[in-house]
């Protein structure tokens, strides 16, 4: 092979496009390595993916231009940081900072895209700096420019290895700043405007003073302006008229027809835009080289080769299906990593021999992927789907996937946990009330038999006439039929008189203060004047507007009636109760049921409906006891004591259905009718 180049000097530009451009211009790198072409180039400008390659190829020039281990050395730095999904980490990063919140508090500018796309870049160039792309040895290194874009004037800016170069007024101005890290200034040239927000570069950036540069730039990818990179060449040409061939490395995809598209969202239509206009600028960049009396070899990643029985030449289909792999910074397959590198060389390797810059160049037999395998041969299934974006949200591979997997776990766990401990306790609750009333109908069965037995005796003894008076005895106005007496009282603070409380609900609506109160009642045989006992002093009428919360009425003992609060078969009432609990053993005297054992199923329950002759009242507040089998009371029970088993008082019955009974906590009835336990 041989070369018409001797001393002759390249211009080499490596165009935008994402990894993409980067893989192609390494195939491109390559041929002009192996065509002994690579050592000419004395300048390199670049854009956005180009710029990737081109810092590290220039910082590592000796490398490049070595031996053959040492440029495949050098080129799998790039190839392993393209294969590492730099877009997926960036974002998965910028996630869980917002996740967990305290990481973008306390470092809000680290967590950015921008500062996360340098640190990305900082695995692959390190600390390394502008000055640094100055050669270290005897060798010759190529001058590089990283191009931008500066939103803020609309004009081309770029990094080079002294500093900093912009535009203002037309005019050229520039600031030394050789300790900016590379890192930085291939960001700053790569920072897509989709995804990535601008990056600013100040005074205090340059660390130099206001007065030198007094406004800050905000810099984006350097394809917005040109998206060949060729414009910083061209000015150089111009005042030094010192280069014989201009290499244009173009990997800039297909601007094809789209009329499916509708570019509903922000996304689609910014990146057709932008593609739009890089196309519209490369057309112009070209048309401008066209005037110029150097040559320009135009490596266009477009460009279809024939192959003509050379087998290093890709298809056609997948030379076609290249030109519109996806454009970001995505991870790159082996097979996709393979194509794009041949396809620059083999592209490359044409354009040059075409315009007679070399001849008999070595056709493509680099590997740039060989691991312990060999090559991926070229697959057009695999390529033809590499146009698709990937989110890449996840990564089993990456800790930040882990970590934010962990605080979506504990976010979840902090919104739904505490309704989930609410509901297992609510469950466990359950659980237990069910295990409760399981074994309160254990205990009732246990003990029916017993409540038959006491009931064969105290059924018939309730109904019976009695002196003196006790509580659980038949007794009932002389115009009712029977009830039981509750218990016996005196008004507070009061011993002359003795009472007796009834239910109340034996009193018919027309019935006064002074009525007759028999015992027994008229229903088991009571007669005026032989059976009677006392007079209605007070009674509390029930609302059927309101809920209630008490009832009773209040009768007063003749004198020649004595009394006691001593209940045949069980024994003296010993004082009220203090609390009652669900699952409490309970005691019944009434003048139907007799002697009876319950239990408390409830407490405290409200809005419950009774049924008079005449209306319907609500209580509110009412105990709930059930009985083994049937209910714990029946009709004529009203107006019942209710016992714990020690013989204190709890309530007073006030009705019953066919499973339960409802009770008056005792004291209300005390407080509505001013009295307390006669001793």
């Amino acid at each position: 092979m041989s070369s018409v180049l001797d001393r002759n000097k390249i211009a080499l530009t490596l165009s935008g496009g994402g990894f993409r451009a980067t893989l192609f211009h390494l195939g491109v790198v390559r041929f002009l390595y192996e065509a002994r072409m690579l050592t000419y180039v004395h300048r390199v400008a670049a854009v956005s993916g180009g710029s990737v390659l081109a810092a590290h190829l220039v910082l590592n020039w000796e490398r490049y231009t070595g031996d053959a281990n040492d440029f495949d050395s050098a080129s799998r730095e790039i190839i392993t940081f393209v294969k590492s999904d730099v877009r997926g980490r960036i974002v998965r990063r910028w996630i869980l900072a917002w996740l967990l919140i305290v990481p973008r508090l306390l470092k809000g500018r680290y967590w950015t895209f921008s500062n996360l796309l340098q640190t990305e870049y900082q695995r692959l160039y390190g600390d390394a700096r502008l000055e640094d792309l100055y050669s270290q040895s005897t060798s010759s290194r190529p001058q590089v420019f990283l191009n931008c874009t500066s939103l803020s004037t609309g004009s081309p800016c770029c990094f080079g290895r002294s500093g900093f170069m912009w535009y203002e007024d037309e005019l050229e101005k520039s600031i030394a700043s050789p300790e900016t890290q590379i890192s930085f200034a291939v960001a700053a040239s790569s920072a897509f405007p989709p995804l990535f927000p601008p990056i600013a570069v100040s005074n205090t950036v340059l660390f130099c003073d206001r007065s030198q540069f007094p406004n800050p730039h905000y810099l984006t990818d350097g394809g917005v302006y040109d998206n060949l990179g060729i414009d910083r060449l061209l000015w150089y040409h111009r005042q030094t008229n010192d280069t014989d061939f201009f290499l244009v490395s173009d990997a800039e995809g297909n601007f094809d027809w789209d009329f499916d598209a509708r570019y509903a969202f922000i996304t689609g239509r910014n990146i057709r835009a932008s593609d739009l206009l890089m196309k519209r600028v490369s057309v112009l960049e070209y048309a401008s080289l066209s005037s110029l009396e150097a040559k320009t070899v135009a490596i266009k990643i477009g460009h279809e080769l024939q192959r003509a029985g050379d087998t290093t030449v890709l298809s056609p289909e997948i030379q076609r299906s290249l030109r519109n792999i996806r454009t970001d910074l995505d991870a790159f397959s082996n097979n996709e990593i393979n194509c794009l590198v041949q396809r620059g060389y083999t592209v490359a390797r044409e354009m040059a021999i075409g315009k007679g810059l070399v001849s008999g160049a070595p056709a493509f037999s680099w590997k740039p992927t060989v691991t312990a395998r060999e090559m991926d041969a070229p697959s057009l299934r695999h390529i033809r789907k590499s146009k698709e974006r990937r989110l890449r949200l996840w990564s089993y591979r990456d800790w930040a996937s882990w970590a934010s997997l962990f605080a979506v776990s504990a976010i979840g766990l902090g919104l739904l946990g505490p309704p989930y401990l609410h509901q297992r306790r609510l469950t466990s609750e359950l659980k237990k009330k069910t295990n409760l009333n399981s074994q309160l109908n254990n205990e009732l069965a246990a003990q029916s038999s017993l409540n038959n037995r006491l009931n064969t005796v105290a059924i018939d003894y309730f109904k019976q006439s009695h002196r003196p008076i006790q509580p659980g005895i038949s007794a009932a106005p002389y115009n009712s039929t029977a009830e039981t007496i509750c218990c016996i009282v005196r008004r507070r603070g009061d011993d002359a008189d003795t009472f007796i409380i009834l239910s109340g609900f034996g009193l018919k609506d027309e019935s006064s203060v002074g009525d007759a109160v028999l015992q027994p009642g008229p229903f088991d045989g009571g007669k005026m004047p032989a059976d009677l006992i006392a007079h209605i002093s007070k009674f509390v009428r029930v609302s059927s507007k309101a809920p209630n919360l008490a009832a009773g009425a209040l009768a007063k003992l003749i004198p020649s009636v004595s009394a006691t609060n001593s209940v045949a078969g069980f024994g003296p009432v010993r004082g009220i109760a203090q609390k009652v609990e669900p699952g409490q053993e309970m005691f019944i005297a009434g003048r139907t049921s007799g002697l009876a054992q319950v239990f408390v199923s409830a407490t405290s329950l409200d809005n419950v409906t009774i049924a008079l002759e005449s209306r319907d009242v609500v209580f509110n507040g009412l105990i709930e006891l059930r009985a083994a089998t049937g209910s714990a009371s029946r009709g004529g029970d009203g107006g019942a004591p209710v016992f714990t088993k020690d013989g204190r008082l709890v309530g007073i019955v006030i009705a019953s259905s066919d499973v339960m009974s409802f009770v008056i906590p005792i004291q209300r009835v005390f407080d509505a009718l001013e009295v307390e336990l006669a001793q």
